[in-house]
């Protein structure tokens, strides 16, 4: 399916809203939830692509180890330009007694926009991850793995990302 512009604008506006819309209907605990954090992210897009992303997310907890994860990986390539805003699912599990480390697993929907030579490109997908973090003060430092589906336009690849969150 083709996208014209405006579709594009309304598809990433609608994503994002349904994102932080669900935030509100998320009941609240009486114990202390950890804050929302905001990070920085790089990494690599593998075979087929073979290129370096830098990227954000904001990291939004739901309770119950649960966290909402959507961001924005922008994808270096020579012509043209190519992103991802995948936003998804977290559940976290401890992995020592006091707490500060942590494994995640998740997935979610991605949306992958590319152009270049005239064409522009924007489809629906998905990923599947995993990945370990640290609670380190005020950081949360993490290094994870993750799948995103192939589509029509787009090849599958494995991501390898270098994250902080403050």
């Amino acid at each position: 399916m083709q996208y014209t512009r405006d579709m594009k604008a309304i598809l990433v506006t609608t994503t994002f809203l349904a994102s932080f819309g669900l935030l509100s209907l998320t009941p609240r605990t009486s114990r202390a939830e950890p804050p929302i954090k905001v990070g920085v992210r790089i990494g690599e897009y593998g075979d087929p692509y073979d290129r370096l992303f830098a990227g954000g997310d904001l990291n939004v907890p739901l309770g119950d180890h649960f966290y909402l994860d959507p961001a924005l990986e922008i994808v270096f390539v020579d012509h043209g330009s190519f992103f991802a805003i995948p936003v998804d699912l977290e559940y976290r599990i401890p992995i020592e007694r006091r707490g500060r480390g942590f494994v995640w697993i998740g997935g979610g929907p991605d949306i992958l926009h590319g152009s270049g030579g005239g064409e522009s490109k924007t489809e629906l997908s998905a990923d599947l991850q995993a990945g370990i973090g640290v609670h380190a003060g005020m950081t949360e430092p993490y290094v994870g793995l993750k799948y995103v589906f192939g589509t029509s336009d787009f090849d599958a690849a494995g991501v390898l990302t270098f994250g902080i969150r403050f």
